[in-house]
């Protein structure tokens, strides 16, 4: 495989797919909601081959290829085929509107000074966790270099949304031609087969939870790019110049002394001239800023 798997990815079999291709229609179609066998007329929406569907009492259902080994080119085609009917039928069914959950959105600022080399920083939000409807949504559509799997419309702004998974890794940031109008979501599907394979415990279809983890699960979205983000972080380069010329400025404006007893050397105001060493203010004497 073109990338190691994690742990649950190992424990399934990511030829078996639970959307196969109708070939009377050219949707996507839930293996839920066919017959069984060759009499599902689907093919892979990898490879093209013929699938049969398996509507077993024990495991859980699925679509599986007609051969009994997957070789050479189709094996390629097919190795992440759960992953890509995943995404295809994530498509397909967004139609024109999805409502759908999005995460929140931090960043942060920093300052190393120079002299010192003490770090300062501030934390800044760009966005809280919301719920938006996301209109006029188009399927498959160039931004810059890369292909977005669905973008529209949320009030005076256009969002992207560009799904990953095992074998299809995010676009760079250089790839995409973002403006201060347009943001871009990340939704990663690592972790969808368990949404899938509840589905079937709870007597639901593999579409319903595919949608309910497309509009609700928060932890699988990250911001690639947020209309805000750039006035966010200027506005917080601005707050932490400022709190570190205040400090700069607190410094420069302490009286240094020294006591003639411990020999003890401190900064303060002119009011803390007892020494911190000895406890003593008789000795204490102000001692010019080195």
């Amino acid at each position: 495989m073109s990338r190691a798997l994690n742990r649950e990815d190992r424990k399934i079999n990511l030829t078996l797919v639970p959307f196969g291709l109708d070939v009377s229609t050219f949707d996507l179609v839930d293996v839920c909601d066919v017959s069984g066998g060759k009499a599902c007329g689907c093919v892979c929406p990898s490879c093209g081959g013929q699938l049969i569907a398996r509507h077993g009492s024990i495991n859980q259902w699925h679509f599986a290829h007609t051969s009994k080994g997957v070789t050479g080119s189709i094996k390629e085609l097919c190795e992440y085929s759960f992953f890509v009917s995943v995404r295809l039928m994530a498509r397909q069914m967004v139609r024109q509107t999805l409502n759908i959950m999005l995460p929140g959105f931090r960043s942060q600022v920093c300052h190393v000074d120079e002299i010192t080399g003490e770090t300062s920083a501030i934390d800044f939000t760009v966005a809280d966790p919301t719920e938006v409807t996301l209109l006029n949504v188009e399927t498959e559509k160039r931004v810059g270099k890369v292909v977005v799997d669905l973008i529209g419309r949320v009030g005076d702004y256009t969002l992207a949304i560009y799904f990953t998974h095992p074998g299809r890794a995010s676009p760079l940031s250089d790839q995409v031609a973002l403006g201060e109008a347009c943001g871009l979501i990340k939704v990663s599907l690592d972790n969808v087969y368990a949404h899938i394979a509840g589905a079937k415990l709870q007597k639901g279809s593999y579409g319903d939870a595919l949608r309910k983890f497309l509009e609700k699960d928060v932890l699988s979205k990250m911001w690639l790019h947020h209309p805000r983000y750039l006035r966010r972080k200027q506005q917080a380069e601005i707050d932490l110049s400022n709190r570190v010329s205040a400090v700069k400025s607190e410094r420069l404006a302490e009286t240094f002394f020294s006591c003639g007893k411990c020999g003890h050397t401190w900064a303060g105001p002119a009011s803390k001239s007892k020494c911190p060493k000895c406890n003593s203010h008789l000795y204490s004497f102000r001692n010019s800023k080195t």
